[in-house]
C-alpha cells in the first residue's frame, strides 16, 4: 500500500491518496469531524475524467463537514478484488472506522453495488445506494443485458450478491431508483427480497444515471444531507422529486415511452405539458425526420 500526498489544498483537514493494486483511495480527514463517508464511484467517471480525477462526492461531502474515503477503481470490477477487502479489514483491525461516531457508505450504479456490499466491512450505520446492481451473476440476474464487457459466468465468491452479504448490520439502508426502468427495478427487487428493511425511494421516468438527474433538479445534495444527518423525510423527498419536471431528460423519456408513443392523444398531452415547462418536445419519429 503506497500513500502519497496530493497537491491540492484541503479545507480544515488532511488530504492524501492511498494506492492499492486495483484501486486508488482519495482520503480527506476533516478536523473535529465525527462522521466518515466511504464513497464508491459509478462506472463512467474514469472514461470521462481520467486517472487524475478526485474521489466521487468529495467536494459536496467536504462542504457538509464529513471526512471522506473515496474509493476509485482502476478497472471496472464492481469493487470485488481482494486487495480492497484486505484494506478494509486492516483499517477495521486498527480501529480506524471505530474512531468515528458514524460511518456511511455512498455509491451509484456499480458504486451502488459496492456501497451495499462493503457496508458491514467498514462498520457503516447507514448505506445510500443509487440505482445499484444487486449482482451480475448469470444465475441471479439472467435478464441483465448491460455490461457485456464483464465475464458474468465467472461472477462468484464473497461478493456474488450484495443482497446476501454486505449490509446486514447497518441501521438504515436506502436505495434510490426509477421503478419504471425495468433493469434497475429488478435489481432493487433482488436487494429487497432478503432485506425487508431496505428503504426504497422512487423517482419515476428519469432512467439510469440517477445522481446526474438528481443533481440537475437540485435534489442530490439536500437528500444526502438529510439522510446522513438523520433528518430525512420521505414526504419532503417526494415533494422535491417533482422537480424532475424541470429537466428536459424527464420529458424526453416520457414522450418516448411506448404507451405514450403509440397514442396520439397521450403524445399531445405530454407535448403540451412539456411546452408549459419550457421544453418543446418532438416524438422519436419527428426527430428522426428532422
Amino acid at each position: 500500500m503506497k500513500t502519497t500526498a496530493t497537491d491540492k489544498a484541503t479545507p480544515a483537514g488532511s488530504r492524501f491518496l492511498i494506492d492499492l493494486p486495483h484501486y486508488r483511495i482519495d482520503m480527506f480527514l476533516a478536523h473535529n469531524c465525527a462522521g466518515l463517508v466511504v464513497t464508491f464511484e459509478p462506472l463512467g467517471r474514469k472514461k470521462t475524467l481520467g486517472d487524475s480525477r478526485e474521489g466521487w462526492g468529495m467536494k459536496v461531502l467536504q462542504e457538509l463537514g464529513y471526512s471522506v474515503m473515496a474509493v476509485m477503481f482502476k478497472e471496472c470490477d464492481w469493487y470485488r478484488q481482494t486487495d480492497l477487502q484486505v484494506f478494509f479489514a486492516q483499517m477495521r483491525a486498527c480501529g480506524f472506522f471505530q474512531g468515528f461516531k458514524q460511518v456511511i457508505t455512498y455509491g451509484g450504479s456499480m458504486g451502488g453495488f459496492a456501497a451495499l456490499a462493503h457496508a458491514d466491512a467498514v462498520s457503516a450505520s447507514i448505506a445510500l445506494s443509487i440505482n445499484p446492481q444487486a449482482s451480475l451473476s448469470v444465475q441471479l440476474a439472467p435478464w441483465e443485458n448491460r455490461f457485456n464487457f464483464v465475464n458474468r459466468a465467472d461472477w462468484e465468491g464473497d461478493f456474488t450478491n450484495a443482497a446476501a452479504v454486505g449490509f446486514k448490520n447497518v441501521r438504515q439502508a436506502y436505495v434510490i431508483y426509477d421503478p419504471l426502468f425495468t433493469l434497475d427495478a429488478r435489481h432493487v427487487q433482488l436487494l429487497s427480497a432478503d432485506n425487508p428493511g431496505l428503504i426504497k425511494l422512487k423517482i419515476p421516468v428519469v432512467g439510469h444515471l440517477m445522481p446526474q438527474w438528481m443533481a440537475e433538479m437540485g435534489l442530490l445534495k439536500p437528500t444526502i444531507k438529510a439522510i446522513f444527518s438523520g433528518q430525512f423525510s420521505e414526504l419532503a423527498f417526494y415533494q422535491q422529486a417533482r422537480k424532475r419536471r424541470s429537466i428536459r431528460h424527464y420529458w424526453q423519456i416520457l414522450i418516448d415511452n411506448p404507451r405514450v408513443a403509440k397514442s396520439r392523444l397521450f403524445t399531445m398531452i405530454v407535448q403540451r405539458y412539456a411546452e408549459q415547462h419550457g421544453f418543446p418536445m418532438n416524438t422519436r419519429k419527428e426527430r428522426g425526420n428532422a
